[in-house]
């Protein structure tokens, strides 16, 4: 039998059965980065007020370390960037986290993993169905995040 038979009918079944959780941290994430673009337009809305946080930006240490080098600090998409792009990739990076282990040791813990391994499915069916739906929500957030800016 192949390691993956039934892994397609597992992906299905992950994403009825947690559509509301995926859903939640798609469009929160997609959302602050929204939240934050759009308030970076009415907080920066001329030139001059981009130069000024930009300056500051690339005189603060704390701000270099934490959301990297100062690339292109005087335009709008910089500064979304730079203010967003350590907290987003950090919220993502979790998302992805959780719901991988959720969708693994939760299924084992709460004893569902015996339930569907009685079944027809390859040996990697469980842990692929479970990486398959991860990957479709970091992909999700990355279009939504793209349709948002």
């Amino acid at each position: 039998m192949n390691d993956l038979v039934g892994a397609g009918s597992l992906t299905h079944l992950i994403a009825r059965r947690d559509r509301v959780r995926i859903a939640v941290w798609v469009v929160a994430i997609a959302g602050l980065v929204y939240i934050t673009a759009a308030s970076t337009i009415g907080l920066y809305p001329t030139q001059a007020d981009l130069d000024k946080a930009a300056a500051a930006a690339r005189d603060n240490p704390a701000a270099l370390a934490f959301s990297g080098p100062d690339v292109a600090l005087d335009t709008l998409g910089g500064q979304v960037a730079f203010q967003i792009g350590a907290v987003g990739l950090t919220l993502v990076g979790l998302m992805s986290l959780l719901m991988v282990s959720r969708l693994t040791r939760g299924e084992e813990d709460s004893g569902r993993l015996e339930l569907v391994r009685s079944m027809p499915v390859g040996r990697r069916a469980p842990i692929a169905a479970a990486v398959w739906v991860v990957a479709a929500m970091n992909i999700a957030v990355g279009v939504l995040t793209t349709a948002s800016l």
